[in-house]
């Protein structure tokens, strides 16, 4: 699913795909990163579920740039 999104990216000349991920999420943010995305920053407390706040990371994945894999 990832690659479809990468591939259909590059169809449609965008050049960057970001997303956010809840920092208790490590299964997701092990498969972001093994996919090349780059963790570029955490944002506190932008959840609230049931009393409970929860950080969020904030990644990217850069299509242009040749370091990504």
């Amino acid at each position: 699913l990832i690659q479809h999104c990468k591939n259909w990216c590059r169809e449609h000349g965008i050049t960057r795909i970001a997303l956010t991920v809840v920092t208790e999420n490590k299964t997701a943010i092990h498969l972001y990163k093994r996919a090349g995305f780059k963790v570029e920053g955490e944002m506190r407390h932008t959840l609230k579920i049931q009393g409970l706040y929860y950080n969020e990371l904030m990644m990217a994945y850069l299509l242009n740039d040749e370091t990504t894999v």
